[in-house]
């Protein structure tokens, strides 16, 4: 068992360093789904699967609202490195998986995850603002 954890670990250190920096940006930021687990029916409630609530309502805007643009900002600061650049890669600038996995290193797959997770924190950022209306 030795021996083979040891060619494990060595198999996957020679694969590439994209792993391991994939690895070393899931421990800077905290794992959560777009919505909160909890917002949902569980299996004993009528209707499970189901939201609880709905979720308030955003209020109006317009994409040139300064305070808008100053939450995006912060939203995108506050990000790992690695999420802020393949949101910024394929949301704002938009390439495609096979683009941004040449010029990062990341898998098509592995950027499905980052991109739910870094819009998620990119969403919550903001519904603070639009539905509680606090200029953090």
């Amino acid at each position: 068992m030795r021996g083979w954890l040891a060619q494990a670990v060595a198999g996957t250190a020679a694969r590439g360093r994209g792993r391991i920096r994939v690895a070393r940006w899931s421990r800077e930021y905290p794992r959560a789904g777009p919505v909160e687990d909890d917002a949902f029916q569980g299996p004993g409630e009528p209707y499970p699967g189901h939201w609880r609530h709905h979720p308030t309502p955003w209020r109006p805007v317009s994409a040139e609202d300064p305070a808008v643009r100053r939450r995006l900002l912060a939203a995108l600061e506050e990000l790992p490195a690695t999420w802020r650049a393949v949101l910024r890669q394929r949301d704002v600038d938009g390439r495609d998986g096979e683009q941004v996995e040449r010029d990062l290193g990341i898998s098509v797959a592995q950027q499905r995850t980052i991109l739910n997770q870094a819009r998620a924190a990119v969403r919550a950022w903001l519904d603070d603002l639009l539905t509680r209306g606090d200029g953090r």
